[in-house]
C-alpha cells in the first residue's frame, strides 16, 4: 500500500505491512548482514511513494539477475528467494537515509541544471508556486549488537536527523539490544518527540531486535507518536 495523504492512519497501515513483510524473512542478524537488511528496508520504503513524488536514497548497492546465474551469498539468497528484488534506481540522499519530497522527478528535467530549476520554482497562473515539500523521511540504523550503548547513542544521533527535519512523517527504523536498550531508547524517543512543537507531524518508531524473531521474545515493535509526543496504539 502506498501513501497518499501522508497521514496517520495511512503511516499505521503502513508500519503494520513493514513489520509483517520482515517477519517473513525471519531475521537472524548472527548470521544476516545488517547492510544488507538496510538495501532491504530502502527498497521497501521506496515502493510507498505516492506516485509522482521524487525518492531520494543512496544507489542499490544489491542487484540481482538470475538470467546471468550471478551467485549470490547465502543471506541473500535466503531474502531473494522470499521473492525480494533490488529494483531501486534512486541516484543519492537527500539530507537523510531516504526521502519521499514534492519537487519534480529528476528525470522529467532532462538532468539539466537550469530545466530542473526552472520545474521547482515553476508558478502557477496566478503566479503561486507550487509546494515543494518532504512528505516522508527516514533513517535506518542497526547500530551494535556488541554495545547497547553505542546502540543507543548510533540510534538517537539519526533520530536527531528526522527532529531536525520538516516532514509529515518520520519514520526511524533501528535495533535494540535487548528490553533495557529498547526502553532507554523509546525514553529518549518521547523527549526528542516531544521537542518536536509542530502539531500533526507523524514518528514512526520501528524496532526490529537483534535475535531471532522466530523466538517468542524478542519482537519487532511499532510505536506510533503525532505531534507533541501522544503515543497511538
Amino acid at each position: 500500500m502506498p501513501f497518499d495523504e501522508y497521514n496517520l492512519n495511512e503511516a499505521k497501515q503502513i508500519a503494520g505491512d513493514f513489520v509483517r513483510s520482515a517477519l517473513a524473512l525471519q531475521r537472524n542478524p548472527l548470521q544476516d548482514d545488517t547492510s544488507l537488511w538496510t538495501e532491504w528496508v530502502l527498497d521497501w520504503w521506496t515502493r510507498t511513494a505516492r506516485t509522482g513524488l521524487q525518492v531520494d536514497a543512496r544507489p542499490s548497492r544489491v542487484k540481482h539477475d538470475k538470467s546471468t546465474g550471478k551467485k549470490f551469498t547465502e543471506q541473500q539468497r535466503r531474502i531473494f528467494d522470499r521473492g525480494w528484488d533490488s529494483t531501486r534506481n534512486t541516484a543519492g540522499e537527500f539530507l537523510v537515509d531516504l526521502s519521499h519530497s514534492s519537487f519534480p522527478r529528476y528525470q522529467q528535467a532532462g538532468w539539466s541544471g537550469v530545466d530542473y530549476w526552472n520545474q521547482v520554482f515553476q508558478r502557477d497562473q496566478a503566479g503561486q508556486s507550487q509546494e515543494r515539500a518532504l512528505k516522508l523521511v527516514l533513517e535506518s540504523e542497526f547500530g551494535s549488537q556488541q554495545s547497547s550503548d553505542l546502540n543507543l547513542h548510533r540510534v538517537m544521533e539519526d533520530a536527531c536527523k528526522l527532529w531536525m527535519v520538516k516532514a509529515s512523517i518520520k519514520v526511524m527504523v533501528f535495533a535494540s539490544t535487548d528490553g533495557d536498550n529498547r526502553t532507554n531508547i523509546m525514553r529518549f524517543a518521547q523527549e526528542l518527540i516531544a521537542a518536536d512543537t509542530t502539531a500533526g507531524r507523524v514518528w514512526v518508531w520501528i524496532d526490529l531486535p537483534w535475535g531471532d524473531w522466530r523466538d517468542l521474545n524478542p519482537q519487532p515493535e511499532v510505536v506510533i507518536c503525532e505531534g507533541k509526543g501522544e503515543t497511538t496504539p
